[in-house]
């Protein structure tokens, strides 16, 4: 995919994702005992998910998984537009991205709520970064593409 519709792909994202409304500082990652919940916490709290870069994401690959499903759901589009924009620093975390779209650990709760539009674009961001077949990490974009479309159903568009 060629750099402007890279950047097509990152505009529908931010005007798709807009409406998701930020889950609050206190519902990033609760759970008051828990370590990793509340590094990950402070470190995304009072971030909007545009202000999130590759370095903060490279110092936390994980932070998805700790994530409430409202901050997933918030901070997602922050991945998807750093993942087309530079690959190559988000090489870790890409595999988490691609590991919690795959699911199946708090998929339905994570996912179901996006609209059918969000979860296409997502489809999209997956086809776009997809590698060949020959490629040992193509099997990981195939896992993320079939644990979104488990969710959207397998209707999608051409």
């Amino acid at each position: 995919m060629n750099k402007s519709n890279l950047n097509s792909l990152a505009a529908r994202i931010k005007d798709s994702f807009g409406c998701i409304p930020d889950p609050g500082d206190d519902l990033i990652a609760p759970g008051d005992r828990d370590f990793e919940k509340l590094r990950i916490a402070r470190r995304f709290r009072g971030l909007h998910w545009s202000q999130v870069d590759t370095k903060l994401l490279a110092d936390e690959p994980d932070a998805l998984y700790f994530l409430s499903d409202d901050a997933f759901r918030f901070f997602l589009p922050g991945y998807l537009i750093l993942a087309l924009r530079d690959r190559a620093g988000m090489d870790i975390v890409l595999d988490s991205l691609l590991s919690s779209l795959a699911g199946p650990v708090y998929h339905e709760e994570r996912l179901g709520k996006l609209s059918r539009e969000q979860l296409f674009l997502i489809l999209e961001v997956l086809d776009a970064l997809s590698p060949e077949v020959d490629n040992p990490d193509y099997w990981d974009f195939e896992h993320a593409k079939r644990g979104v479309l488990r969710i959207v159903g397998n209707d999608r568009p051409s």
